[in-house]
């Protein structure tokens, strides 16, 4: 499956905010420290799978440049 078809899956997938497609799950405790972990830039194997992650992402990459 080539990049621009998962990029449309993506935007699609975060368009169903009333989980119609059943796909979304509650963020546990873990993965919002994660998510801070990345935030303040931690050398750590999940802030660092998860900024790999972003990277690849176009919705990110494009807002990567704005953030300090």
């Amino acid at each position: 499956m080539n990049t621009a078809r998962v990029g449309t899956i993506n935007l699609h997938l975060r368009a169903d905010k009333q989980n119609r497609l059943l796909l979304r799950t509650d963020m546990t405790e873990q993965d919002r420290e994660v998510i801070r972990t990345a935030g303040r830039r931690e050398d750590t194997l999940p802030a660092r799978l998860l900024k790999e992650r972003m990277e690849q992402e176009y919705f990110y990459a494009t807002m990567a440049p704005m953030i300090p």
